[in-house]
């Protein structure tokens, strides 16, 4: 929401005949990458959340556009220009990275992981009462799992381990 503030700070220093043009249309563009997202997950399913995400992200490269028209057309200077466009940066990096675990989840659901699928059991501890069982997934190595395994019920317990690199 920082972003927002920022772009209505400077916009109000647009020329007036920009009121109407270019200061409209970059308060729009930042109050939709919010406003999206927050009606996204206010929505009844994963794909719903996903498409308002998407939206937010096309949002949010509008916004670079008109800043950096804004900067082309001297309104805001280069200073201004790259903290804009740094901020910008690091929310697409953020809804990337929700994008990225919701796409995630959507796959483990769809593919029925989190309803018994069977993966590979890479350790088992019948002392302790439970096993770890891991799946490939597009954004990780892999999926942890962990099961009974005198009774193979699934303990609802799934962590998604980050890819190494």
């Amino acid at each position: 929401m920082v972003l927002v503030k920022d772009i209505y700070d400077n916009s109000s220093a647009f020329p007036q005949e920009e009121r109407y043009g270019l200061t409209s249309q970059m308060r729009r563009s930042a109050i939709s990458v919010p406003s999206n997202i927050a009606e996204g997950h206010n929505r009844d399913s994963l794909k719903e959340y996903l498409r308002f995400l998407s939206i937010a992200q096309g949002s949010l490269a509008e916004l670079e556009t008109q800043i950096a028209l804004a900067a082309m057309l001297k309104y805001i200077d280069v200073t201004m220009e790259d903290k804009l466009l740094t901020q910008s940066n690091e929310i697409g990096k953020m809804i990337r990275g929700l994008q990225n675990k919701l796409n995630d989840k959507l796959y483990l659901f769809e593919k029925g992981i989190s309803q018994g699928r069977q993966g590979e059991v890479y350790a088992a501890n019948p002392h302790v009462g439970f096993a770890f069982i891991k799946y490939k997934i597009p954004h990780a190595d892999f999926v942890v799992h962990e099961v009974k395994p005198d009774t193979g019920k699934n303990l609802n317990q799934t962590s998604i381990l980050a890819p190494s690199t």
